[in-house]
């Protein structure tokens, strides 16, 4: 009868146990899938920040491309009036 008993408690022990380390597994899990999806998070906003960046450079070159044109216009013009 006491063997049953410490059997049984055994087999309780090795459940808790096991129920135990599977919640200890499931959290451990859940953490990485939220480092995963934090660290993808931040990839994604460190390749928008770029792609802005370049947005920006891009539409800064084309207005100095376009102020040096009107600069050039301006000083031909100029030039031509100076002729007549």
């Amino acid at each position: 009868m006491a063997q049953l008993d410490q059997e049984r408690r055994v087999e309780e022990t090795e459940k808790q146990r096991s129920d135990q380390l599977a919640v200890m597994l499931q959290r451990d899990q859940e953490r990485r899938v939220e480092e995963t999806e934090k660290q993808r998070s931040h990839q994604l906003a460190a390749m928008i920040q770029r792609v802005q960046e370049r947005r920006v450079e891009k539409t800064e070159k084309q207005r100095n491309h376009q102020l040096a044109a009107m600069v050039q216009r301006n000083q031909e013009r100029r030039e031509e009036e100076t002729e007549e």
